[in-house]
């Protein structure tokens, strides 16, 4: 088989898994599937059947493609069919999900069979660019990829309550790393963020930005906002680890939660980079509002779920008024720059 031949097949491929990658994407959380079933357990058995299967069939991909002389028109096309058809199992089993087991567990699901399926056409990119040599050179990073991405879907959450506790535990990290990181900066000046020190392509030298102690006086509202985040992170990620907690029958309260926690950490992200000199007040005074207004809504849905006993309320009331009482003290100090 000449090379443009053997090129045009593999296109073809990819382009196949690429719409199937679209499909899943687009996959909304249906609750009128006809194919829906009652056994979560069966339903993580068979999701982990055909991933092993995927992970079996690139390999056999793999090996063919390694010697030095192309595999056959025939034998190439057999393959991919192998391929392209395990991956309609993994969609066709993704499909039978069922809506009462979360949404939050269903947008894992669909990511980590995206990742399976992104996983599968890299693969197949790699033997096209690289032709059979090449693929030889690389067997242990062509099949690696493709092992991972199973893999990753094989430990993917198996419950709505993991899923959701992933997400906060993944977000409360980076909630505490950020929180870390202007704590650090704060006990300088800020100078060591900026990079224009030295000379410029014309000779000139550059004073590094640094804070004023009025400028750390102004951003203290917003740290403290930032500090609230954490400390609301650090209050409801242990209960939703509790292997007592029946939450079959709280996905939605589960659902919300997570979806109104989501944005938190991308506004600290945009925020923090607001917060490092020179400060443009403007934008921090907006940002810490939208972070302040967005923690307030997920400390709200926590407090009304079932998660948050009597004991715990006022501790999280405690976090709301701070929030609230940071966001009066920055507009106050605003009023006197």
């Amino acid at each position: 088989m000449n090379q443009l031949g053997f090129g045009n097949i593999l296109q073809s491929s990819m382009e196949n898994l690429l719409l199937v990658e679209k499909q899943l994407r687009e996959k909304s959380l249906s609750t009128s599937s006809p194919n829906q079933t009652q056994n979560i357990g069966q339903f993580w058995s068979e999701i982990s059947l055909v991933s092993e299967k995927l992970s079996y069939e690139c390999t056999k991909l793999c090996l063919c493609c390694t010697g030095y002389s192309l595999p056959t028109s025939s034998e190439i096309s057999a393959l991919l069919l192998g391929i392209e058809q395990t991956v309609l199992a993994l969609v066709s089993v993704c499909y039978k999900f069922n809506p009462l087991w979360g949404n939050t567990l269903h947008q894992a699901l669909i990511a980590s069979t995206v990742e399976a399926v992104q996983s599968t056409r890299k693969l197949i990119r790699i033997i096209k660019d690289e032709g059979g040599s090449g693929v030889n050179d690389m067997y242990k990073q062509a099949t690696g990829i493709i092992w991972e991405g199973c893999k990753n879907l094989q430990k993917c959450p198996h419950s709505n309550k993991e899923a959701v506790f992933s997400q906060f535990e993944e977000q409360g990290s980076m909630v505490s790393d950020a929180f870390e990181e202007i704590s650090e900066t704060l006990k300088g000046d800020g100078a060591d963020f900026n990079d224009f020190e030295g000379d410029s392509s014309d000779g000139e030298s550059f004073e590094p930005c640094k804070w004023s102690e009025q400028d750390k006086l102004t951003i203290n509202p917003s740290y403290n906002v930032i500090k609230a985040a954490k400390i609301f992170y650090d209050k409801i990620s242990p209960l939703l680890k509790e292997e007592s907690l029946d939450s079959d029958k709280h996905n939605a309260d589960l659902d919300q939660l997570a979806e109104d926690c989501k944005p938190i950490t991308q506004l600290i992200d945009t925020l923090i980079l607001e917060l490092y000199p020179p400060v443009n007040v403007e934008n921090m005074d907006s940002q810490t509002r939208s972070l302040g207004s967005q923690l307030l809504t997920g400390i709200k849905t926590a407090s009304n779920s079932f998660l948050v006993t009597e004991d715990l309320q006022p501790s999280l009331e405690f976090i709301s008024k701070a929030v609230d009482h940071n966001l009066n003290k920055m507009k106050d100090i605003l009023k006197d720059l």
